[in-house]
């Protein structure tokens, strides 16, 4: 594999609800970056993540059935 079968471009709008009040782009949205990309380029390279997890027999969860609030504590504690 040469190194331009391993590369991508894409790009993402960075939309408002990513930034804070000066306008600088909060870390936790290059995470969302992050994983478009790694997705983009595994689909690339031939192994799109839908594809792997049928055949890792991974199970997409949809979340929690029901939500319990961990009772408060405190660094005393």
């Amino acid at each position: 594999m040469n190194s331009e079968q391993a590369r991508i471009r894409t790009e993402v709008q960075v939309m408002f609800f990513d930034t804070d009040c000066g306008g600088v782009v909060s870390n936790i949205a290059y995470l969302r970056f992050i994983e478009i990309a790694r997705t983009l380029l595994a689909e690339k390279l031939g192994l799109p993540l839908a594809d792997m997890a049928k055949t890792q027999n991974i199970r997409w969860s949809s979340g929690p059935k029901s939500i319990t609030a961990a009772p408060q504590s405190w660094v005393t504690d």
